[in-house]
């Protein structure tokens, strides 16, 4: 519909006709639901967004309760640990840890996780194939109505890395031609803080060349990532408390440690950097210096930003819906591709017997639907049905509904249903 101003906006039509003075007449009612359209426009698009970006991830993405049961994991998960999607939403993340990552898993406190923030840890999982891999993960808490209810991750394997790492073991010749088979940028100091190890990877990541920096002490290499001299992660082994200054520090056992952070000034530019360090020793034993490996993880930093900002947006975009819903007394339910209700208007749960919406968020469709009725929406079936619902004192109520799926790249990824 378009008003006198030019603007196009949607509308809903109901027409009956009566018989008036012996004349056929027709009588419509017309009502504005730009709000609705436009509020569930956005949020398909913040949907279609995630979908895309959790399904072809390279790094494994999942989503557990407070217990550790998963609940949701993208197919790199499969790639990663060898079980199938189906097979890891059964299982608890601590049926896939080693006995070593086991007693770091439950020693977490998930309640207390605080808000905004994200936790790095490593921990070595074995596969369905009996093999060992080690991963990188980062968490972060998801809220429903201001308690958190779940943890949401991303864990990349970094198996290669730690193989090629044990095998830093003999003199600083040794050292240095295998820090340059290394992916990472890898660097290494003697007892007296002089650097003896730049690979190529680390020439590539700071723009400067080993022969300019092999030999130097006094903190030189700081320079390449801060504005002065100071203590970095290679220098924990040797000073940890003047490194647990400048650094949040995660202990992954006595011998490494990891973190993430911002450096204001890598080839003149901030970069978020992951790295871990550890001690060097010869094979008798004796302790050498540090070694150091940089990544840098800027782009996961961005997204796992842009996938907080998603999530905030989201959020919002939903409770605009529902507010857009609730304004006009619509009676309309949403659902996601696995049968669970996303949101539901206070007049649909009033008509269906609820006091709240909040008493069907999250259950799953059978609490309202038989299973003809849930067939039909799960096969990605679009129109008008007349449904047969079930009350919250089990008595059946029919109503005909207008039935919208949301599809992704061809594929059914959830639905709203309308009463008329």
């Amino acid at each position: 519909m378009r008003d006198r101003n030019g603007r196009v906006f949607w509308i809903e039509v109901k027409s009956k006709r009566v018989v008036f003075e012996d004349r056929t007449r027709l009588m419509a009612a017309v009502r504005d639901i730009n709000p609705v359209k436009l509020a569930g426009e956005k949020l398909r698009h913040s949907r279609d967004t995630y979908e895309d970006f959790f399904h072809n991830a390279s790094d494994m993405i999942f989503v557990h309760d407070l217990g550790g049961n998963l609940i949701s994991v993208n197919p790199a998960a499969e790639r990663i640990t060898g079980y199938s999607v189906a097979e890891l939403v059964r299982m608890n993340i601590q049926e896939l840890a080693d006995n070593e990552s086991l007693d770091l898993l439950r020693g977490f406190q998930y309640q207390r996780l605080a808000p905004g923030r994200h936790i790095s840890y490593e921990i070595k999982i074995i596969t369905k194939w009996d093999t060992q891999t080690y991963l990188d993960v980062s968490i972060w808490p998801l809220y429903a109505n201001g308690k958190i209810v779940a943890v949401q991750g991303i864990a990349r394997s970094i198996t290669r890395i730690k193989e090629e790492m044990s095998r830093l073991i003999t003199s600083e010749q040794d050292l240095k031609g295998l820090a340059d088979c290394l992916p990472d940028a890898t660097m290494a100091i003697d007892m007296e803080g002089k650097v003896v190890v730049w690979n190529k990877a680390m020439e590539r990541l700071t723009g400067i060349k080993a022969n300019d920096m092999l030999g130097k002490g006094d903190f030189e290499y700081a320079l390449a990532f801060y504005e002065s001299r100071r203590p970095i992660m290679v220098d924990l082994v040797l000073r940890p408390e003047e490194v647990k200054q400048y650094y949040k520090v995660i202990e992954v056992d006595d011998y490494t440690v990891i973190s993430e952070f911002k450096t204001p000034k890598l080839r003149g530019q901030g970069r978020n950097l992951w790295g871990r360090a550890m001690p060097w020793y010869n094979e008798g034993g004796k302790l050498l210096g540090a070694i150091e490996c940089l990544r840098d993880v800027t782009e996961r930093y961005i997204i796992l930003q842009n996938h907080k900002n998603w999530l905030r947006q989201s959020e919002a975009q939903g409770k605009q819906l529902i507010a857009a819903l609730n304004s006009l007394g619509a009676k309309v339910l949403t659902y996601d591709s696995k049968g669970n209700i996303d949101a539901v208007t206070g007049a649909m749960a009033e008509w269906l017997g609820y006091e709240k919406p909040a008493q069907l968020v999250g259950k799953a469709l059978a609490i309202v639907l038989g299973d003809d009725e849930q067939a039909k929406l799960l096969a990605n079936q679009a129109g008008v049905e007349s449904m047969e619902w079930i009350g919250k004192d089990g008595s059946k109520l029919t109503a005909s509904a207008e039935i919208q799926t949301i599809p992704h790249e061809d594929q059914f990824s959830g639905g709203m249903i309308r009463l008329i």
